[in-house]
């Protein structure tokens, strides 16, 4: 469900990029015309609710996040967190202007992913018997549900996409490329994203606020499974593909299991520092040379 996201918080700040920075050669050029084609093509597909909000929120969000690159070109992790603060207040205030309810937003939601799922049906790309109506239901509710939190992500991903891309794709680009995978750590203050709603989650009180808790909690939750992982890429450096490649295997057919633990990972790290630890300290590093 969150793959389409992807793409559309992907190719619409790279296009932006490109234009900014002046494209001058061929492979500059004829990458803004396919983006400039799919974006005509995407804008007149037909859409509801849920779409419309998708596409305000990819306008916004791309708005933000070249504004802040404008404004200071190095600092990714910063870059994207504000262009998600002010595309996300710019939504919801998007939203509101037009009076649209999260009710409403919801059934348009729940109609796409309806219809999405029974044209897959009839198109054979799902097979008879591998679930049944009430297991598509529950899945659609949960993904319902958990709407903002997947497109938060969706969005974050395509952000780094985006700039991932420009990187290469730009002849003279801004900014500095994004670092390795391994050496992520994001902010210390993120704990609060993990604090928070779970407070409100067990309160009483809180009630009413539980299902924007339960969102919040996942964005949060990703992120430091995101930590966790790159703590053990960063363990695992130096060791076969084939090794990385069964953990990979194995970690997706236990994903529940092995997600926890990379929660878990990730939010030890940010007290006891795995990858600080790892490198040698200056006497060590002189007897091994």
């Amino acid at each position: 469900m969150a793959w389409p996201e992807v793409v559309v918080f992907a190719l619409g700040p790279l296009g932006a990029l490109l234009l900014i920075s002046r494209p001058d050669s061929g492979r500059e050029r004829w990458w803004l015309f396919m983006i400039a084609a799919w974006a005509g093509l995407w804008l007149i597909q037909p859409g509801g609710v849920a779409t419309q909000v998708i596409r305000a929120g990819g306008v916004l969000v791309t708005g933000a996040f070249v504004v802040r690159v404008l404004w200071r070109p190095d600092g990714l992790q910063r870059n994207i967190t504000a262009a998600m603060i002010a595309g996300g207040i710019g939504t919801v205030w998007w939203a509101w202007i037009l009076g649209l309810s999260w009710r409403e937003i919801e059934f348009s939601l729940s109609r796409a992913t309806w219809e999405t799922y029974r044209a897959m049906k009839q198109g054979l790309l799902l097979l008879d018997g591998t679930d049944t109506p009430e297991e598509a239901a529950r899945g659609i509710e949960l993904a319902v549900r958990f709407f903002p939190a997947l497109t938060t992500l969706a969005a974050i991903l395509g952000l780094l996409l985006a700039w991932s891309l420009y990187q290469r794709v730009a002849t003279n680009p801004v900014g500095k490329p994004a670092g390795r995978f391994r050496e992520f750590r994001g902010s210390d203050h993120m704990v609060w994203g993990l604090i928070v709603p779970l407070g409100v989650l067990i309160s009483p009180a809180g009630a009413a606020w539980d299902g924007w808790a339960a969102n919040l909690l996942l964005v949060f939750a990703v992120l430091y499974g995101a930590r966790g992982a790159a703590v053990l890429l960063s363990f695992l450096r130096g060791s076969s593909r084939l090794l990385v490649g069964i953990l990979t295997v194995a970690g997706l057919l236990i994903l529940p299991i092995a997600g926890s633990g990379l929660v878990l990972f990730g939010v030890a790290d940010m007290w006891i520092d795995f990858r600080r630890r790892m490198v040698p300290s200056g006497r060590e590093r002189g007897e091994l040379r």
